[in-house]
């Protein structure tokens, strides 16, 4: 699982699963505003005992939040997310949009699934844009940074995997 601390913006898990063809399942969410860390720690072990979750790959902004996580017997490791290009493939926006337009198979099939129940999850997809060029300045090539709670768990997970794996 992946996750995004916040007080004032919400904190926000996001679990996935990986079939056996690699297709990628967004299978549940929480998310909240104003969570306790408490609050946060009830949720996260009752998505590890729901889907037996081996980690939770977190956001480094504030190391306090991955300690409480550990405090509660929780396998919270940090995710530190590259900043780059959505290009570059080792950064976290490049690696939410090569998982987000993931095509399998040789008939090059969807390879990225969302739980109708992740409301917040498919809301912010829907709401992930660029934003408008500025004072004649050229576009940035990353998306609006608002509203991206849920898809910064995602990122905090596919990065938290990804170097997991590289260590390995």
């Amino acid at each position: 699982a992946g996750v995004d601390f916040g007080i004032a913006n919400p904190s926000a898990i996001v679990v996935d699963g990986i079939d056996g063809e690699g297709r990628r399942y967004i299978l549940d969410e929480f998310y909240q505003a104003g969570c306790s860390e408490e609050r946060l720690c009830q949720e996260a072990a009752r998505l590890t005992w729901q889907y037996w979750i081996q980690y939770f790959f977190c956001d480094t902004a504030d190391p306090r939040w991955i300690r409480a996580l550990r405090t509660a017997g929780l396998p919270a490791l940090r995710a530190n997310k590259r900043v780059g290009s959505p290009t570059d493939i080792s950064s976290g926006i490049g690696l939410c949009t090569r998982a987000l337009t993931r095509k399998i198979g040789k008939k090059e099939e969807q390879g990225f699934f969302v739980n109708p129940g992740c409301r917040n999850f498919i809301r912010e997809i829907e709401n992930y844009i660029r934003e408008g060029p500025k004072d004649g300045k050229n576009l940035l090539e990353q998306p609006r940074k608002y509203g991206d709670h849920a898809l910064d768990a995602l990122v905090a997970k596919l990065v938290g995997a990804a170097l997991e794996s590289d260590d390995k």
